[in-house]
């Protein structure tokens, strides 16, 4: 079953993220999603069902009005999750928007094949992970970081370069490898003031 609650973003739109017509479009929807799952959860045969709640939303708000942006404030959002395998009350960080939908086959148990390249990963089934508490903060001075190879132990080669506000993610990058190489060497360097830093782990190489 799938709901669309969309008063919350006609609000948006009219009156910006900032307004009190905001806040009580979410305190309504709040409440419309409490009704939903009061009906769910009162049915006769509730204790033998296994249900999966999923709440979320596409995008967020400028506080003057609209999205479809770049900034933090368009592009943040949450997922609450409540069903089985999943901790109540606990809290995550290593959740993204793409597990949203991997989340609800991997319930109805529906095979998920990797020829459809789905970035995202059913937050019943967490990967362990050194940084998945770790608390991503906004930087406030300029920032660059690259990813670099070196074939062989030749001369690096710059293959990606970040200068803007990049949430946590996983990234896949092609490479053109030369003729006759033998050995790849990837590299991470960045350069930035204050408190901002990087964080680059579960580095994969794969062949295709």
């Amino acid at each position: 079953m799938f709901v669309q609650l969309d008063n919350i973003d006609h609000a948006g739109h009219d009156h910006g993220a900032a307004s009190r017509a905001y806040l009580d479009a979410i305190h309504t929807a709040d409440a419309q999603v409490g009704q939903i799952v009061a009906a769910v959860t009162s049915r006769p045969a509730y204790a033998s069902e296994d249900w999966l709640i999923l709440v979320t939303a596409d995008h967020g708000h400028t506080d003057a009005g609209g999205h479809g942006g770049s900034t933090l404030a368009e592009r943040q959002t949450f997922l609450i999750a409540s069903g089985a395998g999943l901790a109540p009350g606990s809290v995550r960080h290593d959740v993204k928007m793409p597990d949203v939908a991997v989340s609800a086959l991997a319930h109805l148990g529906i095979a998920i094949y990797p020829a459809w390249n789905l970035d995202g990963r059913p937050v019943q089934q967490p990967t362990a992970d050194d940084f998945d508490n770790t608390t991503y903060y906004r930087h406030e001075s300029p920032q660059k970081g690259e990813v670099q190879v070196s074939y062989d132990d030749g001369t690096p080669v710059t293959v990606k370069i970040y200068t803007a506000d990049v949430p946590s993610r996983t990234e896949t990058l092609t490479l053109q490898v030369p003729s006759g190489a033998r050995t790849a060497r990837v590299r991470f360097r960045y350069t930035a003031g204050n408190n901002w830093y990087w964080v680059i782990d579960g580095v994969r190489l794969t062949r295709s």
